[in-house]
């Protein structure tokens, strides 16, 4: 009798154990393709600055300083994004910062279709760009408790995917380049962050405790 009211005791925990909530809901789908196609569009970046500098007769150092223009701003404003981000709707501000850029990379494509473009420009652009991109990445990290139940795995699924974006990029930049223009690849690029933009805009997160 004991060990029957034993079992029947197992028994009526195991049913009680709620079962795991699934990781891919809305909010967790549509943030993990706006973080998925942002890294490829990170990642085709550089490759196309580089190709458009060069074919605008600036060196190897034209490109480093486009480039430097652009981490330089995002490490000097990140922390000032964070606190910003912290008193604000992070949401809100990470979909401002991707506008910014679609911008930016709109201007940028339209400066290299016109034969405008200048290294003055570009690194204008990258400054801007850097300081977006300070103010968009602290949301990141207190965006993903608020969509995923197992946080471990919602980090795993977007690094996995980062990780293979971060390969292809660079490989889809290059192609695109040699088959539309850098005018184009910069065209892509603002679409890219056009898209992110729209997929955050979709997230409907519960109320911070």
């Amino acid at each position: 009798m004991t060990g029957l009211s034993h079992a029947s005791h197992e028994s009526l925990g195991a049913l009680e154990t709620p079962a795991p909530r699934p990781l891919w809901s809305a909010n967790f789908t549509f943030f993990f393709t706006a973080r998925a196609i942002a890294r490829l569009g990170d990642m085709m970046l550089p490759i196309a600055l580089a190709v458009g500098l060069v074919q605008r007769g600036y060196g190897a150092g034209g490109v480093g300083l486009a480039m430097a223009s652009f981490l330089a701003c995002f490490a000097g404003f990140v922390a000032v994004g964070g606190v910003v981000a912290d008193r604000l709707n992070p949401l809100r501000l990470m979909v401002s910062a991707d506008a910014v850029r679609v911008l930016t990379q709109s201007l940028a494509a339209l400066l290299f279709i016109s034969g405008a473009a200048s290294l003055t420009a570009m690194c204008a652009i990258g400054a801007v760009n850097g300081t977006a991109a300070a103010f968009f990445q602290p949301g990141v990290a207190s965006t993903i408790p608020r969509i995923a139940h197992d946080v471990q795995r919602a980090n795993g699924a977007i690094s996995t995917a980062e990780s293979v974006m971060a390969i292809a990029g660079p490989v889809v930049a290059g192609v695109l380049a040699g088959a539309i223009g850098v005018g184009g690849v910069f065209a892509v690029h603002a679409g890219i962050y056009l898209c992110s933009a729209t997929c955050l805009s979709l997230l409907r997160l519960p109320a911070l405790r």
